[in-house]
């Protein structure tokens, strides 16, 4: 088995990023009539759709205006929250238990959509990483004597009770979060993990299946785990199944032994299923190692769909997963944190179903097949 990852800069912020210098050039002031689209299609070869994209975003960040019929004018940076000449910083609380920093997936992933967003505009990110997850509030208390009022923090990869963030706003700390808070009144950014599960399921039971597992990590971030088994309840009670308890499976673990600990529980519980949608790398590696070794064939026995960022492959097969897309999340929350506080609202990024060879229709022949 082969784990591989890649991340990179798309198309459309390698182009918005060119604006951006573009336009701290000089050379176009406040009213002025700004590069047309068709002029950067031609200097840069990029097709129309990828330069458009870039336009618009600097539009709906107040940095252009289109005015049909005369073009695209200069508004400038003058209506930032901070002024252009300040040293802009943000502080980034992250929880990573593998501890592996700017290295782990979801940090590095995060990382690079803040700077997408951030670093045209000469913002400063420091990050720091809590390992104990579940202590980040004691932890946070510590860190809490480094910050000053009008301070900006954006909290990820942990639960966000009202109690942690209440003592950053008492102090005139700005905050956001990657992932939903307890305070509603916290803007935050955050996967639609909810419609995401339900549109997964929901394909699932087109393709015959009715008897689908669900295996779930229940720590770090608790919102997220609830909103994916509720679009997985939901998404069986629409499609006239009633949920099966025997069939959702709890971990807690960062590693391989939890794919053990999932076929275990599943293997004894009863009840026949025929496709399982696991989330974690790891927990799905080490479930796919437990049906090798019981010559269980994916998908012609038991399909397959694996929640994670990390492109897996086991043997000749790529599986298909659900890809939370954490470098729009990072990215989206640049833009939160550059819009004056009380403009700011949450913004809900939807997940990819990436497809892979390891979903296949039910044969309606052989019914229940493990």
């Amino acid at each position: 088995m082969v784990v591989s990852i890649k991340a990179e800069i798309s198309k459309t912020d390698r182009v918005r990023e060119y604006l951006i210098q573009e336009l701290r050039s000089g050379r176009y002031q406040k009213g002025s009539v700004f590069l047309s689209e068709n002029t950067l299609i031609r200097r840069l070869g990029i097709c129309k759709n990828t330069v458009r994209e870039a336009y618009s975003s600097l539009v709906s960040e107040g940095l252009l205006e289109r005015i049909r019929g005369k073009g695209t004018f200069v508004i400038g940076f003058e209506n930032r929250n901070h002024p252009e000449t300040s040293i802009r910083e943000v502080h980034v609380l992250a929880g990573d238990p593998m501890r592996n920093h700017e290295d782990d997936p979801f940090v590095g992933a995060i990382l690079t959509g803040l700077h997408a967003a951030l670093d045209p505009f000469d913002w400063r990110i420091r990050l720091k990483c809590f390992e104990a997850v579940e202590d980040v509030y004691n932890r946070l208390g510590t860190f809490e004597e480094e910050l000053n009022p009008g301070d900006n923090v954006i909290l990820a990869g942990f639960d966000f009770p009202a109690s942690l963030t209440e003592n950053l706003v008492k102090k005139g700390i700005r905050v956001l979060t990657i992932g939903r808070p307890e305070d509603e009144r916290i803007p935050f950014v955050h996967s639609d993990y909810r419609k995401s599960m339900y549109d997964t399921v929901r394909m699932l039971v087109s393709l015959g299946h009715e008897k689908i597992a669900l295996a779930d990590r229940r720590t770090s971030h608790h919102p997220s785990f609830e909103e994916r088994r509720q679009g997985y309840i939901q998404a069986l009670s629409d499609s006239g199944i009633v949920p099966d308890a025997r069939l959702m499976v709890e971990y807690r673990g960062f590693d391989i032994s939890c794919g053990d600990e999932i076929w275990n529980s599943l293997r004894s519980c009863g009840v026949k299923f025929t496709a399982i949608i696991i989330y974690g790398d790891w927990a799905t590696l080490g479930f796919l190692r437990n049906a090798s070794a019981e010559k269980i064939p994916i998908p012609e026995e038991l399909s397959l769909i694996s929640c994670c960022n990390t492109p897996l492959v086991s043997g000749k097969l790529l599986l298909t997963r659900i890809a939370a897309c954490h470098s729009e999340l990072g990215k989206a929350a640049g833009n939160l944190l550059m819009k004056p506080a009380d403009e700011a609202g949450n913004i809900l990024v939807m997940p990819r179903l990436i497809q892979g060879d390891t979903v296949k229709k039910m044969d309606a022949k052989k019914g229940e097949e493990i």
